[in-house]
């Protein structure tokens, strides 16, 4: 790696956030007009470091476009697979229902809607924290049992 990764005392983390962030000024001074050559003077970067940091950062860059660009094209795709299914779905078709379902399910976890949310509870809010979670289980439980008997 660069200069910025055999500095003393600092971690391997700490080192790398310091590249990301010298590579991304480096990309901006190069998009602002300077040579490569002239921002690595600028940021007081030895040649060869600004030269990694700078194709590095683009790398990561074009990286971070692509996966946009892929789960843009695949959410769209849900989208219309989601269009067609869904009025069968509301007549009741049961096949295009559970289609529907699983399409809202990729969808959830293309965005990350399904995982798990941590919850810190610390000394004398844990009692509060399981009464409160004891209730929304209660309340859950009573609206399934009430839709049950209504025939929903």
């Amino acid at each position: 790696m660069g200069y910025t990764s055999i500095m003393a005392g600092t971690s391997k983390k700490e080192n790398r956030y310091a590249d990301l962030e010298s590579g991304h000024r480096l990309v901006n001074l190069v998009a602002s007009g300077l040579t490569l050559h002239a921002a690595s003077k600028r940021l007081n970067l030895p040649w060869r470091t600004a030269q990694e940091q700078f194709s590095r950062t683009l790398a990561d860059i074009a990286d971070e476009r692509t996966k946009q660009e892929v789960l843009h094209t695949e959410l769209a795709t849900l989208a219309m697979m989601q269009q067609a299914h869904m009025p069968a779905a509301l007549r009741g078709d049961t096949d295009a229902a559970r289609t529907v379902l699983q399409i809202l399910d990729r969808r959830s976890k293309y965005l990350g809607l399904d995982e798990a949310i941590k919850v810190q509870v610390l000394g004398k809010e844990v009692e509060r924290a399981v009464e409160t979670i004891s209730q929304i289980v209660e309340g859950e439980i009573a609206e399934v049992v009430e839709m049950k008997r209504i025939g929903a």
